[in-house]
């Protein structure tokens, strides 16, 4: 194999690599999901299906960044927003995620912000 092929090789392994979700998460959100479903207490998933559900996941993460990205451009913009997220999602036709997600990004802002009040008190 020629050198540049070698080096093509590495980067390209570099670059997935780097795009991999962590397996550890990808595992617990699996089995908490199937566990809230299936009255079994034990649920064995194959390192074949976690990999799938790994890629799958960032597959959908691609096309929503992209999608965002293009709701964002369309408005003359370069940072992406939550708003474009949300409109991204009705436009890839997951809107039944779009008032959850809102509802769980409004939590996380209060949160944070009674966080830095309290840090400040304590300080």
């Amino acid at each position: 194999m020629a050198e540049a092929e070698k080096e093509t090789v590495v980067t390209e392994k570099v670059v997935a690599e780097a795009e991999e979700l962590p397996k550890a998460i990808v595992r617990r959100l699996v089995k908490d999901k199937l566990s809230q479903l299936s009255s079994d207490s034990e649920i064995s998933v194959f390192r074949e299906a976690l990999e799938a559900f790994s890629d799958s996941a960032r597959i959908f993460i691609h096309y929503l960044s992209a999608t965002a990205n293009d709701i964002c451009k369309e408005s003359k913009r370069q940072t992406i927003n939550a708003e474009d997220v949300f409109k991204a999602l009705e436009e890839i036709e997951f809107s039944e995620y779009v008032g959850p997600l809102r509802a769980s990004l409004e939590g996380y802002i209060y949160y944070t912000k009674h966080l830095q009040k309290l840090s400040v008190y304590l300080s």
